[in-house]
């Protein structure tokens, strides 16, 4: 089989994506709009790039060429390549010209603001998105809650298929913190609802004097200085930890730092860090959007509350800290449900059986 890839080749997702396909596929080749780190690939990738961020600087013109250079190059790709199949991840700008070059067959990976957010700008934004899906052979999507909205875009049936966690790196790991950590992983934006959880914390630190609770948030965004500043305002910038952007192999480190780990997004279509920790025998406490309750079980691998609560979510963590066999156990449950649930070399089977079959309509 001959696999050709269009998709963000610095997206640690489409790295763990190409990587273990590259395994299984007789030949594999990704195309992005922005440059590839080589040295994070396997070698027997191939690569092609053109670089639009330059071209972006000077006027949205110049971004428009870069577009119609880069369907010129998957175009002579196809030629030269000669996948079996092509596979866009992103139903709009990657999808957009994976449906322009009318290859077959096709597949569409929807991953999330590409549905929930693209289409609500504009009706011509809407009816580039369901030209998009209807070119494609088949539309997969990582949850139910995607799925179905992909589904108010076209008639076709999406398939939905699991980001998978690996099992042998994502593991539970002792640590030699005494602490009580709180910890999150997510970019600093406001979708995340990062502001919501030091709130959190706040009412936590007050609760518990008799503890020593840290917070531990891991990731880099334009909301950093302004979440700084609200633990000043607080004044318990001593008991939080701004790690910063971190490698996606560093995670799993960070992950086994933390006691339970929180994410009280506003809007998610999934959450793999939230299942990573699950993995690491984490427990966790998410906000009730999204795809973030298909992959919790609320009071046996996690606590579901609504979003923009702080209050919620201490009341929620503070069962964690009182009850340290309830967090054990929860964290146990955890692990199982993503070993019966999110295995990633179950994810790459049933993608290789989706190619092998799509090859033979």
């Amino acid at each position: 089989m001959r696999l050709m890839i269009l998709a963000d080749a610095q997206s640690t997702h489409t790295l763990k994506w190409v990587n273990s396909l590259s395994i299984e596929v007789d030949a594999i080749c990704l195309l992005s709009l922005r440059e590839a780190d080589t040295a994070l690939y396997h070698h027997n990738i191939e690569f092609h790039n053109i670089d639009l961020k330059s071209k972006s600087q000077k006027s949205d013109e110049t971004f428009k060429i870069g577009y119609l250079q880069f369907l010129k190059e998957v175009k002579k790709q196809i030629r030269n390549f000669k996948p079996d199949i092509l596979h866009a991840y992103y139903a709009t700008s990657y999808g957009l010209i994976g449906a322009l070059s009318n290859f077959k067959p096709f597949v569409i990976s929807v991953w999330g603001s590409d549905i929930f957010e693209f289409p609500q700008k504009s009706i011509l934004h809407k009816q580039l998105l369901k030209y998009n899906l209807n070119k494609a052979t088949i539309i997969q999507s990582t949850s139910k809650i995607m799925a179905k909205e992909t589904m108010l875009y076209t008639t076709k049936k999406v398939e939905t298929l699991a980001f998978g966690i690996d099992l042998n790196k994502f593991k539970p790991k002792k640590t030699n913190d005494n602490s009580f950590i709180i910890g999150t992983i997510k970019m600093l934006e406001e979708v995340y609802g990062i502001n919501y959880l030091i709130e959190a914390f706040n009412i936590l630190l007050k609760k518990h004097t008799d503890i020593n609770l840290k917070l531990m948030i891991v990731g880099d965004g334009p909301k950093l200085n302004e979440y700084k500043e609200l633990t000043e305002e607080y004044g318990i910038q001593e008991s939080v930890t701004f790690v910063g952007a971190v490698a996606a192999a560093e995670a799993v480190k960070y992950h086994n730092m933390m006691s339970v780990f929180v994410a009280l997004s506003l809007s998610e279509s999934f959450g793999v860090s939230i299942l990573e920790a699950a993995a690491c025998g984490i427990p966790s406490v998410v906000s009730n959007v999204g795809g973030l309750p298909e992959i919790v079980i609320d009071g046996k691998t996690g606590f579901i509350v609504e979003p923009r609560s702080p209050e919620q979510a201490a009341e929620a963590i503070s069962k964690y800290i009182t009850d340290p066999s309830l967090k054990d156990k929860m964290g146990e449950n955890a692990r199982l449900f993503v070993e019966q649930n999110y295995d990633w070399k179950n994810s790459v089977s049933e993608q290789l059986d989706i190619y092998s079959k799509i090859i033979k309509i």
